[in-house]
């Protein structure tokens, strides 16, 4: 998908995409107070968006990402 490029997938196409080749890095989105209630994807990165926004940079700009908020 080419940079800055946006899709929604559903849950099956998520657990493809996780059994594929190149997993997706998984960024659990959700706010710090809110993170594992109700716990998340295993392999998930927890990253909140209200507390790392300084940090986005730092996500890899050659990989699939995606982002998910329960």
């Amino acid at each position: 998908m080419a940079e800055g490029r946006f899709q929604r997938i559903g849950a099956d196409e998520l657990a493809r995409r996780i059994a594929g080749a190149k997993p997706p890095l998984l960024l659990d989105v959700r706010r710090g107070a809110a993170f594992g209630d109700p716990p998340g994807i295993p392999s998930a990165v927890p990253f909140p968006l209200d507390r790392e926004p300084l940090r986005l940079p730092e996500l890899p700009r050659d990989h699939p990402i995606v982002t998910y908020c329960l």
